[in-house]
């Protein structure tokens, strides 16, 4: 699996980033049926009433082996594709402008598919544009309510918002009841209470998500739990969560520091300078190992974003995945320089000289002929 860390929140106040071109989501659109209510007169009645009150909003049945099921249809203009101001529009990188263009289009083209609508939202969210990225998200939801991958998205989106605290607690719970074994909701539900010092709810959630996750991925919410115990003043608590997550991943600073002070608090002085030593050598290497969002963090596509992914998957050792990345970047601008001494220094850390230099004399021809990007 692979971790993830969260995107920069600069990227969304400026509107500067890119996003994979083209949304290539849409539903199959069935023949509307009519429902029998009493009769067809009766029919008809109660279906001018419903489309008076929705105002626009209608009906659709979709016929099934298990038989007649109502779905929820955007219809015409009832819902705007949620859209930046056109300045802000004009002002981002073209790669952005036009991910979020053929994205609208393939709402407009098929309003009632969710997947459409969610695909936007994702390339929203990947550039730090919560707000819009919430709107798109909501529409799928309305589309796919049992959709649980969507409605996590919709839940980190609001939390990044800076919504208020019980909407955040709300999406994360909605999300989790459709997804109860996806370990990440649990984990960035029970960081979020904490950070609201909700701190008894926070342990319930973040000891479900030491159950939820696999062994191996679960040193994060392992270091969670440790946190909230020792809020909670429960340094024997503390000491065992985190000790179990420094046995997983030894690596990450900020867990050597949470044991510091654990040990600190139990009067273990010699084990609190040790592990202060240890910390000091490291640097925050936890990822969540969340594989829903890392697919919507692939839709930023903007230079600095993609740079950061790239340094963020070399952080976490996962060399392969930064190469991928760099020679998708390479198709899209094969004339920067850039990207080819990106892509020459990751085979030359792998050290695959032979495969580097290649890509770093296409560089040096590159800026001779005038290339800057």
């Amino acid at each position: 699996m692979t971790q993830n860390t969260k995107p920069s929140k600069g990227v969304g106040s400026k509107a500067k980033a890119g996003a994979k071109a083209g949304a290539q989501a849409s539903s199959a659109s069935d023949p509307a049926r009519s429902i029998e209510i009493g009769g067809r007169a009766g029919a008809v009645l109660v279906a001018l009433i419903v489309v008076a009150l929705l105002g626009g909003i209608g009906y659709r049945v979709m016929r099934s082996g298990a038989g007649a099921q109502l779905q929820v249809k955007l219809l015409g203009r009832t819902v705007p594709v949620p859209a930046p101001p056109a300045a802000d529009l004009a002002a981002m990188e073209p790669d952005v402008r036009d991910a979020i263009q053929a994205a609208s289009r393939a709402i407009e083209a098929d309003r009632g598919s969710s997947l459409a609508w969610r695909h936007l939202g994702m390339i929203y969210d990947a550039h730090s544009l919560w707000s819009l990225a919430r709107e798109a998200y909501k529409a799928a939801l309305t589309l796919a309510p049992n959709d649980g991958q969507t409605a996590y998205y919709y839940a980190g989106a609001t939390e990044l918002a800076e919504a208020p605290i019980d909407e955040i607690v709300a999406a994360y719970q909605r999300a989790i009841a459709l997804a109860p074994d996806y370990g990440p909701a649990h984990l960035r539900l029970g960081d979020a209470l904490m950070r609201a010092g909700r701190n008894i709810e926070a342990r319930d959630e973040l000891t479900h998500a030491v159950r939820v996750y696999p062994q191996e991925s679960s040193a994060r919410a392992r270091r969670s739990l440790g946190l909230v115990l020792l809020a909670l003043g429960d340094a024997d608590g503390a000491v065992t969560a985190l000790e179990q997550a420094v046995q997983i991943r030894g690596d990450d600073a900020n867990t050597w520091k949470a044991l510091a002070q654990a040990y600190n608090q139990l009067g273990r002085g010699q084990d609190a300078r040790q592990a202060v030593e240890r910390a000091g050598t490291m640097q925050e290497t936890l990822g969540y190992f969340d594989n829903w969002r890392m697919a919507m963090l692939d839709e930023a596509v903007s230079r600095s974003l993609v740079e950061q992914r790239i340094a963020q998957k070399v952080a976490i050792g996962a060399p392969d995945l930064a190469l991928a990345d760099a020679l998708a970047w390479e198709r899209r601008h094969p004339d920067w320089p850039s990207i080819k001494r990106t892509i020459g220094n990751l085979y030359r850390t792998a050290g695959r000289q032979d495969l580097a230099q290649p890509y770093f004399d296409a560089a040096t021809t590159l800026v001779k002929s005038g290339k800057t990007e």
